[in-house]
């Protein structure tokens, strides 16, 4: 049994590269490699999920798009169809191993049960190793006869160069923010306008963000604490839950460079600056930018995420000393 595909919605910013995609699935002209890659909440998984969906339903719409309602739509919601094979990395683990990247060449050379044939769909592709690499290629280079495989990523770096020769590129973003950010008004009336300029360019990501308001209260209100000295930064990374760590780290750039870019309203920036960073607040938040994005660069190892935290709300609280010196304001608690 393959995982579950929703009914993936139509993204209005989508839409020029999904009329590509349905001329080439219309005209019986894909590839039997795609990659999709993009950028992480552009859509990526909900495109490549919305042209699986197309490939395996037996009466498209006139858009190409998936009927919904006939026996390969049901299968593939129902999680049960059988020539959709499903390769993502293990519960719990970062990386895609050659374990899984084997069982995933290997149904994908079963007989195909349908005429629409083997349809693989490879998310987080770019955390293969280099073993699963090399398994993933040989299934590429000899592709079995009518199938066709769709791998998702976010960083195509990451791929070998001879994964990304087999397959035709698809590029995703948000060429029109203006559309995402209708549609983020639309699906989530109670953003702010501050979100709303942050979450327009990772639209996707915005869902998870609704519904973490209180977490990301939280965990402002930690930052303010250590940023004024009144918190110990290693006891308020100790606060942040491990399996949140990476999300948190990402909140914390977030919240570091609006600092810089004056994205912060009149009343939130009174709680942490007086004015413009300038001098050396300004080399200091630099410094904490830098810090953040070092660990940001850390999330698909195996580095401890404890460390990560400390790291960054130590200098959290270094950013802060600097600031609160150079300023004749008081602190507003």
């Amino acid at each position: 049994m393959s995982l579950p595909i929703p009914q993936p919605d139509a993204l209005p910013w989508q839409a020029g590269v999904w009329q590509r995609l349905a001329r080439q699935l219309e005209h019986g002209r894909l590839p039997a490699g795609l990659l999709v890659a993009g950028a992480p909440g552009v859509g990526k998984r909900a495109l490549a999920q919305r042209l699986v969906a197309a490939m395996l339903c037996e009466r498209r719409t006139d858009t190409t798009d998936a009927c919904g309602q006939c026996t390969g739509c049901q299968q593939r919601r129902a999680g049960s169809h059988p020539d959709l094979v499903i390769g993502q990395p293990e519960p719990d683990k970062k990386q895609l191993s050659v374990d899984v990247v084997r069982e995933f060449s290997r149904r994908m050379f079963l007989t195909s049960s349908t005429p629409s044939g083997r349809l693989g769909l490879m998310l987080d592709a770019d955390s293969m190793n280099t073993h699963a690499a090399n398994a993933l290629l040989k299934t590429l280079e000899e592709p079995p006869p009518t199938a066709h495989i769709v791998l998702v990523c976010d960083q195509l770096v990451a791929l070998p160069a001879t994964i990304r020769s087999r397959c035709q590129l698809v590029r995703v973003g948000v060429g029109q923010r203006a559309q995402a950010r209708r549609w983020l008004q639309a699906q989530h009336p109670t953003l702010t306008d501050q979100d709303l300029t942050w979450y327009e360019q990772r639209p996707m990501q915005a869902a998870q963000a609704a519904q973490d308001a209180d977490e990301r209260r939280q965990w402002e209100a930690e930052l303010h604490a250590v940023w004024g000295g009144r918190q110990d930064p290693v006891q308020a990374a100790g606060n942040v839950a491990e399996d949140r760590v990476d999300d948190w780290v990402e909140f914390a750039f977030r919240m570091a460079t609006e600092l810089v870019r004056d994205g912060l309203d009149a009343a939130a920036r009174g709680r942490w600056l007086s004015g413009p960073v300038q001098g050396q607040q300004s080399a200091a938040v630099r410094r904490l930018i830098d810090s953040i994005q070092a660990a940001l660069g850390m999330r698909r190892t195996q580095a401890s995420r404890r460390l990560m935290a400390e790291v960054v709300m130590m200098e959290w609280a270094r950013a802060g000393r600097t600031c609160h010196r150079q300023t004749e304001r008081p602190e507003m608690g």
